[in-house]
């Protein structure tokens, strides 16, 4: 069944591929994608450790049916955009220049302040122990773990973690947007506080916010590709092979570090990935489905997460605290993994119907978001669409797109704007000496060469 799964699979992905312009940045189409690796990778698991698991077919009918109707709305909100005329609001922002160097290194010195008083609070939650590895396992253990209010960094530690996670996006903009203008000196400064915003995130005792920036310069090149040819061409062999093997590199410097977040494991980097997670998901969804937990009396436990602790935080909502790590079950032997996967979360607040819904409202959010985007090509959409297109992404692996309703998301959401006002476009000036900083507009760069179609 495994097989049929995949064949299908491919079929709805080449269709939305070919029916949403042959990008493949598309959300439902790159999403269909992961789905496919992450079957693959389900396949890849049952053969080098010889258990072949038997799937039901309600979970080789839920993916199936939730992922067409995906995309059947990508395909259908792309063409709806093909007849709407963006055309006066398509006016590319000029008026911007690359972050100065009395702002960047304003940025350093917040990024610095905000790592030593990680280390600090990281070593008060931790208390102690024999070296850097053994007092991280301890810290995301207990930190990661827990709803007790003293293993929590403090709340205004927690809105700087949250600024420097916002800076990474405007620093690997001001990078992919200036690089060809930027100084020596100015990339090197870059590079500097891309490097520490990369250590305060994995001081939090996870990888995957850093690695959701990643995605996200990824996408901020694509988009600002649009931007430079005033529409979207097809990518040339060469540039996909490049994005490709970019991605590669991503997955492997996350598996490599595994040690720095606690993480222990002395399986290869193929293994980790494949075994821990983008393999088990298929598996653990069958077995949710086989003997599911319990239901909850709290209307989108799962689903609604971080809405739901919005409304507690503002007092709105009187719901007792709970985290939102999910029951460990037995992938294969020697493998076990939470039951991470999207449609689980859907599936145990609203049953399969709710999955349909729930999945089909996600993927008409965000591909009317990137079709906008695309059309209008503006620098600060841009930046906001990079900022929450993995939550759409990483599907096959989670659920955190309705994350994008909570307060903590809209604030960093107003944050992005803020600084890119501040530090980029300049509409807000910071007067370092007598008179602001100020450089000259610099228009986008038009390339002669030929993309290949």
């Amino acid at each position: 069944m495994i097989y049929v799964l995949i064949i299908v699979l491919c079929i709805i992905t080449y269709l939305s591929y070919t029916f949403c312009g042959r990008d493949y940045f598309a959300p439902t189409t790159a999403s269909a994608l992961t789905f496919v690796f992450s079957a693959l990778s389900t396949v890849y698991i049952m053969v080098i450790t010889n258990d072949f698991h038997i799937f039901l077919w309600e979970t080789i009918w839920i993916y199936i049916s939730a992922i067409a109707v995906s995309v059947l709305i990508g395909i259908l909100v792309h063409h709806i955009f093909l007849k709407i005329d963006l055309s006066n609001r398509a006016q590319v922002d000029d008026s911007c220049s690359p972050i100065s160097t009395p702002a960047s290194l304003l940025i350093l010195f917040l990024i610095v302040v905000t790592i030593l008083w990680q280390i600090w609070e990281m070593r008060r939650i931790a208390g102690g122990g024999n070296g850097f590895f053994e007092i991280m396992r301890k810290f995301e253990r207990l930190h990661r773990y827990t709803t007790d209010e003293a293993a929590e960094y403090p709340f205004l530690l927690n809105q700087l973690v949250a600024t420097v996670n916002t800076i990474f996006f405007i620093v690997l903009f001001n990078l992919i947007r200036f690089y060809s203008t930027l100084t020596a000196p100015q990339k090197i400064v870059n590079y500097l506080a891309s490097a520490l915003c990369v250590v305060s995130g994995y001081l939090t005792g996870g990888r995957r916010s850093v690695f959701n920036v990643f995605l996200g310069a990824i996408v901020i090149y694509h988009l600002l590709r649009i931007q430079k040819h005033s529409g979207y061409k097809k990518y040339n062999l060469h540039t996909i092979a490049k994005l490709a093997l970019c991605v590669v590199l991503l997955l492997f410097v996350f598996s490599a570090t595994k040690g720095l977040v606690g993480r222990t494991s002395n399986v290869s980097i193929i293994d980790n990935i494949a075994g821990y997670y983008t393999g088990p998901q298929l598996i653990l969804f069958d077995k949710y489905l086989q003997s599911p937990p319990l239901p909850s009396s709290l209307f989108g436990k799962e689903s609604f997460y971080d809405l739901l602790q919005s409304l507690k935080k503002f007092g709105i909502s009187g719901i007792p605290a709970y985290i939102n790590h999910l029951e460990f079950r037995q992938v294969v032997d020697n493998i076990s993994s939470n039951v991470y996967s999207v449609f689980r979360r859907y599936h145990y607040d609203f049953g399969t119907a709710g999955v349909l819904v729930l999945h089909g409202i996600a993927s008409l959010i965000i591909s009317v978001i990137y079709e906008y985007v695309k059309k209008t090509r503006h620098n600060r959409s841009i930046i906001i669409l990079s900022m929450i297109y993995n939550t759409f992404f990483f599907a096959f692996f989670s659920t955190s797109f309705y994350s994008i309703f909570a307060m903590s998301c809209l604030k960093r959401i107003v944050l992005a704007i803020l600084l890119y006002e501040l530090f980029i476009r300049k509409r807000i000036r910071l007067k370092f000496r007598r008179t602001a900083y100020a450089l000259s507009p610099i228009p986008i760069r038009q390339e002669s060469h030929t993309i290949d179609s």
